[in-house]
């Protein structure tokens, strides 16, 4: 009897909180901010450098039965900042709002948004190489070249002035060859310390290192490149093996021989040939011999990252239709060089086949049909001559009567 007193009490207090409609409050913090008019703000060249991670708390009243329905994830702070159109700190009034209808909001804190706005700008810095490790034993680094030797950062004008340059470190441990490598780097202010800010961006993300390793007595090798419409020196990488040839003659002539050049090598040949090695003679200047026992010939390994050569095989439908001829050859083969993603993603319907051959110089029977094609990708080029075999029957002349 007494359980059963207590549950009807407890079902009587429910009824009266609940048709009595009493009135409650409840305050909920870690609000966090949610910011209008962004677009607005960048479209001024301004961004908000502090304060856009503030919460805020708030006392909300309303009947109880609909506290009981609140969390602090069903309510919204909202700023707007549509209206900044320059540089400096702001003290802005904010907007509370709720999903559960039929309450009010009191005391909230802060009783203002405090966002501090900057200019976005850009600026130019200078990147230094900075040496870690150490070369074995009689190997030195002779020289080296940053492509590029300076590089643009874009952000908030004031966060821009602490940035004195960035710093690229190449690590020689064990390394007794020349080559090239790609570095990334880090912001550095004028103290020599590491910055690590989100809002400062770059135009490149890394820097080519070109660097010489020689040996006491050894003379570099080196390469050129002549480049091609549709790859160019900086899209490659290379090594030569060997790096260096010890040589041996007059004093006077050694002193003067820093490299010994291998010659050009054609970027075109590269792709039309699908080559990823060229060997090429070892040419000594006059006044000087190779040290016996070193090599005639250096081989220069070529590497093209994010662009191959690839092959496609288009069908016969794509072939411009000529009245009277019949195509022998179903398929033609298109060798291409681009992008990798690009290649791997083109259908038949990205090439555009027209034929190189007026119809009125067609002969009855057979005949190779000379191509034009093109394809709509960007940083792809095709190689070769392209033709097809058909069979021409001549339209039979109209009768006249």
């Amino acid at each position: 009897m007494r359980a059963l007193a207590l549950l009807i009490s407890l079902l009587l207090w429910i009824y009266v909180i609940r048709t009595q409609d009493a009135n409650g409050s409840e305050t909920y913090s870690n609000i966090e901010l949610q910011i209008e008019g962004i677009q607005q703000l960048s479209d001024n060249g301004l961004t908000i450098v502090s304060g856009a991670d503030t919460t805020v708390s708030v006392k909300v009243s309303g009947k109880r039965d609909r506290i009981l329905q609140m969390n602090a994830s069903k309510i919204t702070a909202t700023v707007n900042v549509s209206s900044i159109t320059s540089p400096g700190t702001y003290s802005l009034n904010y907007t509370i709002a709720a999903e559960v209808d039929g309450l009010s909001f009191g005391s909230k804190s802060p009783s203002q948004i405090k966002l501090t706005v900057d200019r976005l700008s850009s600026r130019s810095v200078p990147v230094k190489l900075q040496i870690s490790g150490k070369l074995p034993d009689s190997y030195e680094l002779s020289n080296w070249q940053l492509t590029p030797d300076a590089v643009s950062l874009f952000g908030p004008e004031s966060e821009l002035a602490a940035i004195d340059h960035v710093e690229a470190v190449f690590d020689v441990s064990g390394k007794t060859a020349s080559g090239q490598t790609s570095l990334s780097y880090t912001l550095v202010d004028a103290d020599g310390g590491k910055i690590e800010n989100p809002r400062l961006s770059s135009d490149t993300p890394s820097t080519i290192l070109n660097y010489t390793i020689v040996n006491s007595g050894a003379v570099p090798l080196a390469v050129q490149f002549s480049d091609s419409d549709s790859l160019t020196q900086d899209m490659i990488t290379y090594t030569i093996e060997p790096s260096s040839v010890r040589v041996a003659g007059d004093e006077t002539a050694v002193a003067v021989i820093h490299q010994i050049s291998l010659g050009t090598i054609s970027l075109r040949s590269v792709m039309e040939n699908n080559l990823t090695t060229v060997e090429l003679p070892i040419v000594l200047p006059n006044g000087v011999s190779a040290v016996e026992g070193e090599p005639t010939t250096a081989t220069v390994t070529i590497e093209t990252p994010g662009y191959t050569r690839q092959a496609f095989v288009l069908p016969a439908d794509r072939f411009p239709q000529i009245e009277g001829l019949t195509y022998t050859d179903t398929t033609l083969e298109i060798n291409m060089f681009g992008p990798e993603e690009t290649l791997h993603a083109l259908k038949a319907e990205d090439f555009t086949v027209a034929a190189a051959v007026a119809p009125e110089t067609l002969v009855e029977g057979e005949n190779i049909i000379p191509f034009k094609i093109t394809v709509n990708a960007d940083k792809v080029t095709l190689f070769g001559d392209y033709s097809v075999k058909g069979v021409y029957s001549p339209p039979a002349s109209p009768e006249i009567p």
